[in-house]
Protein backbone atom coordinates (compact mmCIF):
# COMPACT_ATOMS: atom_id res chain seq x y z
CA UNK A 1 0.00 0.00 0.00
CA UNK A 2 2.72 2.27 0.08
CA UNK A 3 3.65 2.43 -2.95
CA UNK A 4 -0.03 2.65 -4.33
CA UNK A 5 -0.64 6.67 -5.30
CA UNK A 6 -2.86 8.11 -2.82
CA UNK A 7 -6.30 8.82 -5.15
CA UNK A 8 -6.30 5.12 -5.68
CA UNK A 9 -5.73 4.14 -1.82
CA UNK A 10 -8.56 5.34 -0.84
CA UNK A 11 -10.59 3.21 -3.49
CA UNK A 12 -9.14 -0.14 -2.50
CA UNK A 13 -8.64 0.46 1.31
CA UNK A 14 -11.90 -0.85 2.30
CA UNK A 15 -12.25 -3.80 0.08
CA UNK A 16 -9.91 -6.96 1.64
CA UNK A 17 -10.12 -9.32 -1.08
CA UNK A 18 -9.15 -6.80 -3.52
CA UNK A 19 -5.83 -5.47 -1.12
CA UNK A 20 -5.12 -9.58 -0.95
CA UNK A 21 -5.50 -9.94 -4.95
CA UNK A 22 -3.29 -6.77 -5.35
CA UNK A 23 -0.67 -8.08 -2.93
CA UNK A 24 -0.81 -11.41 -4.36
CA UNK A 25 -0.32 -10.07 -7.45
CA UNK A 26 2.48 -7.88 -6.35
CA UNK A 27 4.50 -11.13 -4.69
CA UNK A 28 4.67 -13.21 -7.83
CA UNK A 29 5.45 -9.59 -10.06
CA UNK A 30 8.55 -9.91 -7.71
CA UNK A 31 9.16 -13.65 -8.11
CA UNK A 32 9.11 -13.28 -11.67
CA UNK A 33 11.26 -10.31 -11.92
CA UNK A 34 14.09 -12.33 -10.26
CA UNK A 35 13.39 -15.19 -12.43
CA UNK A 36 13.35 -13.02 -15.33
CA UNK A 37 16.86 -11.16 -14.20
CA UNK A 38 18.37 -14.92 -13.71
CA UNK A 39 17.14 -16.03 -16.69
CA UNK A 40 18.67 -13.33 -18.46
CA UNK A 41 21.88 -12.60 -16.22
CA UNK A 42 22.51 -16.49 -15.72
CA UNK A 43 20.45 -18.56 -18.18
CA UNK A 44 21.99 -16.86 -20.96
CA UNK A 45 25.54 -16.58 -19.88
CA UNK A 46 25.02 -20.76 -19.34
CA UNK A 47 23.57 -20.64 -22.96
CA UNK A 48 26.76 -18.76 -24.42
CA UNK A 49 29.19 -20.55 -22.22
CA UNK A 50 27.99 -24.41 -23.80
CA UNK A 51 27.10 -22.89 -27.61
CA UNK A 52 24.77 -24.30 -29.57
CA UNK A 53 24.96 -27.56 -29.39
CA UNK A 54 25.61 -28.76 -26.10
CA UNK A 55 23.13 -26.29 -25.13
CA UNK A 56 20.75 -28.01 -27.71
CA UNK A 57 21.70 -31.27 -25.64
CA UNK A 58 20.25 -29.57 -22.19
CA UNK A 59 17.34 -27.97 -24.37
CA UNK A 60 16.24 -31.48 -25.53
CA UNK A 61 16.72 -32.94 -22.41
CA UNK A 62 14.69 -30.36 -20.67
CA UNK A 63 12.26 -30.58 -23.14
CA UNK A 64 11.89 -34.03 -22.92
CA UNK A 65 11.45 -34.66 -18.81
CA UNK A 66 9.07 -31.09 -18.65
CA UNK A 67 5.90 -33.64 -21.13
CA UNK A 68 6.44 -36.76 -18.76
CA UNK A 69 5.62 -33.81 -15.39
CA UNK A 70 2.45 -34.20 -16.43
CA UNK A 71 2.26 -37.97 -15.22
CA UNK A 72 3.72 -36.37 -12.03
CA UNK A 73 1.30 -33.57 -11.89
CA UNK A 74 -1.71 -35.24 -12.68
CA UNK A 75 -3.61 -31.94 -13.60
CA UNK A 76 -4.49 -31.51 -10.44
CA UNK A 77 -3.25 -27.69 -9.38
CA UNK A 78 -6.03 -25.79 -10.49
CA UNK A 79 -8.86 -28.58 -9.27
CA UNK A 80 -6.90 -28.59 -5.92
CA UNK A 81 -6.77 -24.86 -5.37
CA UNK A 82 -10.38 -24.93 -6.33
CA UNK A 83 -11.24 -27.55 -3.77
CA UNK A 84 -9.74 -25.84 -1.18
CA UNK A 85 -11.32 -22.60 -1.66
CA UNK A 86 -14.70 -24.51 -1.92
CA UNK A 87 -14.27 -26.87 0.87
CA UNK A 88 -11.58 -25.48 3.54
CA UNK A 89 -12.80 -28.28 5.88
CA UNK A 90 -11.22 -30.83 4.44
CA UNK A 91 -7.51 -28.80 3.48
CA UNK A 92 -6.08 -31.76 5.63
CA UNK A 93 -7.68 -35.10 3.31
CA UNK A 94 -7.31 -32.74 0.14
CA UNK A 95 -3.68 -32.44 0.78
CA UNK A 96 -2.53 -35.73 2.23
CA UNK A 97 -4.22 -37.47 -0.96
CA UNK A 98 -3.00 -35.37 -3.65
CA UNK A 99 0.57 -35.27 -2.23
CA UNK A 100 0.65 -39.34 -2.84
CA UNK A 101 -1.18 -39.49 -5.68
CA UNK A 102 1.84 -37.01 -7.22
CA UNK A 103 4.54 -39.18 -5.57
CA UNK A 104 2.53 -41.78 -7.48
CA UNK A 105 2.44 -40.52 -10.57
CA UNK A 106 6.21 -39.42 -10.63
CA UNK A 107 7.41 -43.04 -10.00
CA UNK A 108 5.16 -43.89 -12.89
CA UNK A 109 6.60 -41.12 -15.06
CA UNK A 110 10.04 -41.43 -14.11
CA UNK A 111 10.21 -45.12 -14.99
CA UNK A 112 8.11 -44.22 -18.13
CA UNK A 113 10.73 -41.32 -18.77
CA UNK A 114 13.71 -43.96 -19.07
CA UNK A 115 11.80 -46.16 -20.96
CA UNK A 116 11.07 -43.79 -23.87
CA UNK A 117 15.09 -42.15 -23.82
CA UNK A 118 16.38 -45.31 -24.34
CA UNK A 119 13.94 -46.70 -27.27
CA UNK A 120 14.44 -42.93 -29.35
CA UNK A 121 18.62 -42.91 -28.65
CA UNK A 122 20.08 -46.27 -27.75
CA UNK A 123 23.07 -45.06 -28.59
CA UNK A 124 23.28 -41.36 -27.29
CA UNK A 125 24.88 -42.32 -23.96
CA UNK A 126 25.29 -38.34 -22.83
CA UNK A 127 21.50 -37.27 -23.83
CA UNK A 128 20.23 -40.33 -21.78
CA UNK A 129 21.75 -39.30 -18.30
CA UNK A 130 21.15 -35.75 -18.51
CA UNK A 131 17.10 -36.64 -19.32
CA UNK A 132 17.56 -39.58 -16.67
CA UNK A 133 18.86 -37.26 -13.91
CA UNK A 134 16.24 -34.66 -14.92
CA UNK A 135 13.63 -36.83 -14.72
CA UNK A 136 14.22 -38.00 -11.43
CA UNK A 137 13.77 -34.47 -10.19
CA UNK A 138 10.29 -35.79 -10.85
CA UNK A 139 9.28 -36.79 -7.77
CA UNK A 140 9.85 -33.53 -6.02
CA UNK A 141 7.59 -31.66 -8.20
CA UNK A 142 5.14 -33.06 -5.01
CA UNK A 143 6.00 -29.63 -3.39
CA UNK A 144 3.34 -28.24 -5.88
CA UNK A 145 0.54 -29.66 -3.51
CA UNK A 146 1.91 -27.13 -0.75
CA UNK A 147 2.11 -24.41 -3.27
CA UNK A 148 -1.98 -24.77 -4.07
CA UNK A 149 -2.17 -24.50 -0.49
CA UNK A 150 -0.67 -20.92 -0.28
CA UNK A 151 -2.05 -19.82 -3.46
CA UNK A 152 -5.94 -20.84 -2.09
CA UNK A 153 -5.22 -18.60 1.13
CA UNK A 154 -4.25 -15.78 -1.63
CA UNK A 155 -1.01 -16.06 0.63
CA UNK A 156 1.88 -16.57 -2.76
CA UNK A 157 4.63 -14.13 -0.43
CA UNK A 158 5.98 -17.26 1.30
CA UNK A 159 5.94 -19.46 -1.71
CA UNK A 160 8.08 -16.44 -3.45
CA UNK A 161 10.96 -16.22 -0.63
CA UNK A 162 11.22 -19.43 -0.43
CA UNK A 163 11.77 -20.19 -4.41
CA UNK A 164 13.72 -17.05 -4.91
CA UNK A 165 16.19 -17.79 -2.04
CA UNK A 166 16.38 -21.04 -3.96
CA UNK A 167 17.08 -19.56 -7.74
CA UNK A 168 19.86 -17.34 -6.58
CA UNK A 169 21.16 -20.01 -4.48
CA UNK A 170 21.19 -22.03 -7.61
CA UNK A 171 22.18 -19.03 -10.05
CA UNK A 172 25.40 -18.31 -7.49
CA UNK A 173 26.41 -22.05 -8.32
CA UNK A 174 26.05 -22.28 -11.90
CA UNK A 175 27.96 -19.15 -12.07
CA UNK A 176 30.78 -21.19 -10.22
CA UNK A 177 30.22 -24.07 -12.73
CA UNK A 178 30.91 -21.71 -15.93
CA UNK A 179 34.08 -20.09 -14.04
CA UNK A 180 35.01 -23.89 -13.15
CA UNK A 181 34.61 -24.66 -16.80
CA UNK A 182 32.24 -27.85 -15.43
CA UNK A 183 30.95 -30.34 -17.95
CA UNK A 184 27.50 -30.23 -19.17
CA UNK A 185 25.90 -33.35 -17.07
CA UNK A 186 26.84 -30.79 -13.47
CA UNK A 187 24.28 -28.41 -15.14
CA UNK A 188 21.45 -31.14 -15.16
CA UNK A 189 22.36 -32.29 -11.39
CA UNK A 190 22.19 -28.67 -10.33
CA UNK A 191 18.22 -28.15 -12.08
CA UNK A 192 17.14 -31.28 -10.57
CA UNK A 193 18.65 -30.31 -7.49
CA UNK A 194 17.15 -26.88 -7.20
CA UNK A 195 13.58 -28.61 -7.34
CA UNK A 196 14.60 -30.79 -4.52
CA UNK A 197 15.24 -27.50 -2.51
CA UNK A 198 12.06 -26.18 -3.34
CA UNK A 199 10.66 -28.91 -1.81
CA UNK A 200 12.77 -28.96 1.25
CA UNK A 201 11.75 -24.72 1.35
CA UNK A 202 8.28 -25.16 1.27
CA UNK A 203 7.49 -27.87 3.66
CA UNK A 204 9.51 -25.65 5.86
CA UNK A 205 7.32 -22.76 5.35
CA UNK A 206 4.11 -24.41 5.79
CA UNK A 207 5.26 -25.94 9.74
CA UNK A 208 6.65 -22.56 10.36
CA UNK A 209 2.77 -21.10 9.63
CA UNK A 210 1.48 -23.38 12.25
CA UNK A 211 0.97 -26.01 10.06
CA UNK A 212 1.59 -30.02 10.21
CA UNK A 213 1.78 -32.59 7.72
CA UNK A 214 0.78 -35.36 10.63
CA UNK A 215 -2.56 -33.98 10.46
CA UNK A 216 -2.51 -34.87 6.91
CA UNK A 217 -4.52 -37.66 5.66
CA UNK A 218 -5.17 -39.83 2.64
CA UNK A 219 -8.97 -41.16 1.47
CA UNK A 220 -9.67 -43.70 -1.69
CA UNK A 221 -12.71 -41.71 -1.94
CA UNK A 222 -10.92 -38.24 -2.31
CA UNK A 223 -8.56 -39.62 -4.52
CA UNK A 224 -10.93 -41.30 -6.80
CA UNK A 225 -12.80 -37.67 -6.81
CA UNK A 226 -9.36 -35.77 -7.28
CA UNK A 227 -8.69 -38.02 -10.46
CA UNK A 228 -12.22 -38.14 -11.64
CA UNK A 229 -12.19 -34.12 -11.92
CA UNK A 230 -8.62 -33.66 -12.77
CA UNK A 231 -8.63 -36.59 -15.71
CA UNK A 232 -9.46 -33.87 -18.42
CA UNK A 233 -6.38 -31.97 -17.24
CA UNK A 234 -3.83 -34.97 -17.74
CA UNK A 235 -5.12 -35.30 -21.03
CA UNK A 236 -5.29 -31.67 -22.29
CA UNK A 237 -2.01 -31.23 -20.14
CA UNK A 238 0.20 -33.44 -21.70
CA UNK A 239 -1.55 -32.38 -24.79
CA UNK A 240 -0.25 -28.88 -23.88
CA UNK A 241 3.44 -30.11 -22.67
CA UNK A 242 3.45 -31.60 -26.17
CA UNK A 243 2.41 -28.93 -27.99
CA UNK A 244 4.94 -26.90 -26.25
CA UNK A 245 7.71 -28.61 -25.90
CA UNK A 246 7.82 -31.30 -29.07
CA UNK A 247 9.00 -29.21 -31.21
CA UNK A 248 12.18 -28.97 -29.92
CA UNK A 249 11.99 -33.07 -29.49
CA UNK A 250 11.31 -33.41 -33.50
CA UNK A 251 13.86 -30.45 -34.17
CA UNK A 252 16.40 -32.46 -32.61
CA UNK A 253 15.31 -35.63 -34.32
CA UNK A 254 14.56 -34.50 -37.51
CA UNK A 255 18.02 -31.93 -37.58
CA UNK A 256 20.32 -31.53 -35.46
CA UNK A 257 21.13 -30.76 -31.87
CA UNK A 258 22.61 -27.31 -32.53
CA UNK A 259 18.91 -26.82 -34.48
CA UNK A 260 17.24 -27.27 -30.86
CA UNK A 261 19.83 -24.65 -29.18
CA UNK A 262 19.46 -21.85 -31.97
CA UNK A 263 15.54 -22.40 -31.77
CA UNK A 264 15.30 -22.97 -27.61
CA UNK A 265 17.30 -19.44 -27.70
CA UNK A 266 14.58 -17.51 -29.20
CA UNK A 267 12.20 -19.80 -27.46
CA UNK A 268 13.57 -18.83 -23.99
CA UNK A 269 13.24 -14.92 -24.88
CA UNK A 270 10.08 -15.43 -26.11
CA UNK A 271 8.63 -16.99 -23.46
CA UNK A 272 10.57 -15.23 -20.66
CA UNK A 273 7.26 -12.80 -20.44
CA UNK A 274 4.62 -15.47 -20.08
CA UNK A 275 4.97 -14.74 -15.84
CA UNK A 276 2.70 -11.57 -16.45
CA UNK A 277 -0.33 -13.65 -17.05
CA UNK A 278 0.70 -16.16 -14.78
CA UNK A 279 1.01 -13.80 -11.99
CA UNK A 280 -2.20 -12.17 -12.90
CA UNK A 281 -4.80 -15.22 -13.28
CA UNK A 282 -3.16 -17.47 -10.42
CA UNK A 283 -4.23 -14.51 -8.30
CA UNK A 284 -7.65 -13.83 -9.76
CA UNK A 285 -8.65 -17.66 -10.10
CA UNK A 286 -9.57 -17.80 -6.34
CA UNK A 287 -12.14 -14.29 -6.66
CA UNK A 288 -13.38 -15.63 -9.92
CA UNK A 289 -14.40 -18.94 -8.35
CA UNK A 290 -16.36 -16.99 -5.33
CA UNK A 291 -17.70 -14.63 -7.48
CA UNK A 292 -19.03 -17.46 -10.01
CA UNK A 293 -21.09 -18.40 -6.58
CA UNK A 294 -22.28 -15.05 -5.51
CA UNK A 295 -22.53 -12.43 -8.70
CA UNK A 296 -22.75 -14.15 -11.95
CA UNK A 297 -22.45 -11.06 -13.56
CA UNK A 298 -19.54 -9.09 -12.03
CA UNK A 299 -17.91 -12.59 -12.60
CA UNK A 300 -18.50 -12.10 -16.52
CA UNK A 301 -17.41 -8.73 -15.78
CA UNK A 302 -14.13 -9.53 -14.23
CA UNK A 303 -13.01 -11.95 -16.64
CA UNK A 304 -13.80 -10.17 -19.47
CA UNK A 305 -11.58 -7.48 -18.00
CA UNK A 306 -8.67 -9.53 -17.09
CA UNK A 307 -8.60 -10.85 -21.21
CA UNK A 308 -8.88 -7.53 -22.28
CA UNK A 309 -5.76 -6.43 -20.08
CA UNK A 310 -3.98 -9.58 -20.96
CA UNK A 311 -4.94 -8.86 -24.91
CA UNK A 312 -3.43 -6.20 -25.23
CA UNK A 313 -0.41 -6.37 -22.88
CA UNK A 314 1.02 -9.22 -24.86
CA UNK A 315 0.04 -7.16 -28.07
CA UNK A 316 2.15 -5.08 -26.88
CA UNK A 317 4.82 -7.06 -25.62
CA UNK A 318 4.75 -8.84 -29.09
CA UNK A 319 5.27 -5.91 -31.28
CA UNK A 320 8.08 -4.31 -28.99
CA UNK A 321 10.04 -7.76 -29.01
CA UNK A 322 9.37 -8.09 -32.78
CA UNK A 323 11.21 -4.82 -33.86
CA UNK A 324 14.34 -5.76 -31.50
CA UNK A 325 15.08 -9.39 -31.90
CA UNK A 326 18.09 -8.93 -33.50
CA UNK A 327 19.31 -6.52 -30.99
CA UNK A 328 18.16 -8.68 -28.04
CA UNK A 329 19.91 -12.17 -29.38
CA UNK A 330 22.79 -9.90 -30.99
CA UNK A 331 23.66 -8.67 -27.09
CA UNK A 332 22.19 -11.66 -25.05
CA UNK A 333 23.77 -14.73 -27.12
CA UNK A 334 26.16 -13.64 -29.28
CA UNK A 335 26.94 -13.92 -32.85
CA UNK A 336 26.65 -17.33 -32.63
CA UNK A 337 23.38 -17.44 -32.44
CA UNK A 338 22.39 -14.47 -34.75
CA UNK A 339 19.50 -17.11 -36.56
CA UNK A 340 17.27 -17.39 -33.86
CA UNK A 341 16.39 -13.89 -34.60
CA UNK A 342 14.13 -14.46 -36.99
CA UNK A 343 12.76 -17.56 -35.25
CA UNK A 344 11.90 -14.38 -32.53
CA UNK A 345 10.19 -12.87 -34.81
CA UNK A 346 7.44 -14.96 -35.21
CA UNK A 347 7.45 -17.20 -31.94
CA UNK A 348 6.80 -14.08 -29.94
CA UNK A 349 3.38 -13.34 -31.57
CA UNK A 350 2.45 -16.49 -30.06
CA UNK A 351 2.28 -15.44 -26.67
CA UNK A 352 -0.95 -13.53 -27.62
CA UNK A 353 -3.07 -16.75 -27.47
CA UNK A 354 -0.88 -18.08 -24.43
CA UNK A 355 -2.00 -15.22 -22.17
CA UNK A 356 -5.59 -15.59 -23.40
CA UNK A 357 -5.91 -19.41 -22.88
CA UNK A 358 -4.05 -18.70 -19.36
CA UNK A 359 -7.11 -16.94 -18.71
CA UNK A 360 -9.75 -18.84 -19.91
CA UNK A 361 -8.88 -21.44 -17.81
CA UNK A 362 -10.31 -19.53 -14.76
CA UNK A 363 -13.76 -19.88 -16.84
CA UNK A 364 -13.23 -23.85 -16.96
CA UNK A 365 -12.31 -24.35 -13.56
CA UNK A 366 -15.35 -22.08 -12.46
CA UNK A 367 -17.66 -23.42 -14.88
CA UNK A 368 -16.71 -26.89 -13.86
CA UNK A 369 -15.92 -27.54 -17.37
CA UNK A 370 -12.32 -28.72 -17.67
CA UNK A 371 -13.31 -31.86 -19.00
CA UNK A 372 -14.41 -31.03 -22.34
CA UNK A 373 -11.63 -28.55 -22.79
CA UNK A 374 -9.55 -32.09 -23.53
CA UNK A 375 -10.90 -32.26 -27.42
CA UNK A 376 -9.90 -28.39 -28.32
CA UNK A 377 -6.63 -29.31 -27.25
CA UNK A 378 -5.79 -32.48 -28.22
CA UNK A 379 -6.60 -30.97 -31.35
CA UNK A 380 -4.17 -28.60 -31.14
CA UNK A 381 -1.38 -31.84 -30.63
CA UNK A 382 -1.65 -32.99 -33.99
CA UNK A 383 -2.18 -29.84 -35.84
CA UNK A 384 1.23 -28.92 -33.97
CA UNK A 385 2.56 -32.19 -35.18
CA UNK A 386 2.02 -32.30 -38.68
CA UNK A 387 2.74 -29.10 -39.01
CA UNK A 388 6.25 -29.32 -37.61
CA UNK A 389 6.63 -32.80 -39.47
CA UNK A 390 5.63 -30.88 -42.85
CA UNK A 391 7.91 -27.41 -42.05
CA UNK A 392 10.90 -28.51 -39.85
CA UNK A 393 12.99 -30.54 -42.60
CA UNK A 394 12.00 -27.55 -44.93
CA UNK A 395 12.96 -24.21 -42.89
CA UNK A 396 14.30 -25.92 -39.43
CA UNK A 397 13.55 -23.41 -36.24
CA UNK A 398 11.29 -20.82 -38.41
CA UNK A 399 8.82 -23.63 -39.65
CA UNK A 400 8.66 -24.51 -35.77
CA UNK A 401 8.22 -20.99 -35.12
CA UNK A 402 4.48 -21.16 -37.62
CA UNK A 403 3.52 -24.26 -36.60
CA UNK A 404 3.63 -23.03 -32.63
CA UNK A 405 2.16 -19.96 -33.49
CA UNK A 406 -0.71 -21.69 -35.58
CA UNK A 407 -1.29 -24.28 -32.95
CA UNK A 408 -1.35 -21.55 -30.33
CA UNK A 409 -4.48 -19.25 -32.42
CA UNK A 410 -6.65 -23.08 -32.34
CA UNK A 411 -5.70 -24.07 -28.73
CA UNK A 412 -6.03 -19.81 -27.46
CA UNK A 413 -8.99 -18.66 -29.55
CA UNK A 414 -10.74 -20.47 -32.08
CA UNK A 415 -10.55 -23.83 -30.50
CA UNK A 416 -13.57 -22.78 -28.23
CA UNK A 417 -15.82 -22.58 -31.28
CA UNK A 418 -15.78 -26.67 -31.41
CA UNK A 419 -18.21 -27.11 -28.37
CA UNK A 420 -21.12 -25.36 -28.24
CA UNK A 421 -20.85 -25.41 -24.00
CA UNK A 422 -17.51 -23.69 -24.68
CA UNK A 423 -18.53 -20.52 -27.09
CA UNK A 424 -19.31 -18.64 -24.56
CA UNK A 425 -15.73 -18.21 -23.46
CA UNK A 426 -14.77 -17.38 -27.28
CA UNK A 427 -17.25 -14.33 -27.09
CA UNK A 428 -16.29 -13.04 -24.44
CA UNK A 429 -12.63 -13.13 -25.65
CA UNK A 430 -13.95 -11.35 -28.71
CA UNK A 431 -15.76 -8.89 -27.16
CA UNK A 432 -12.89 -8.03 -25.10
CA UNK A 433 -10.72 -7.58 -27.95
CA UNK A 434 -13.70 -4.98 -30.19
CA UNK A 435 -15.07 -3.62 -27.15
CA UNK A 436 -15.68 -3.21 -23.56
CA UNK A 437 -16.25 -6.40 -21.70
CA UNK A 438 -19.48 -8.16 -20.66
CA UNK A 439 -21.25 -6.27 -18.21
Amino acid sequence: MKLVPSFLKNEIANRPNLLKILDNIGWLFFDKAIRFSVALLVGVWVARYLGPEQFGILSYALSFAAIFSIFADLGLKGILVRNLVNKPEDRDTLLGTAFVLQVIGALFAIALLNMTILLLRPNDNLTRIIVSVLGFSLVFRSSQVIRCWFESQVQLKYVVWVENVIILFIAAIKVALIIQKAALITFAIVNAVEVALVLLGLACIYIKKSHSFARWKIKIDTGKQLLKDSWPMILSGASVLLYMKIDQIMIGELMSQKEVGIYSAAVRISEIWYFFPIAINTSIGPMLYRLRETNRQLYHSRLGKALKLMIWMSVFIAIAFHFLSESLIGVLYGHQYLDSAAILKIHIWAGIFVAVNNTSWNWYFAENRQNIAVLRVVIGLFINVLLNYALIPKHGGIGAAWATLITRSFVGYFGHLINKKTRPVFWIITRSIIKNPVR
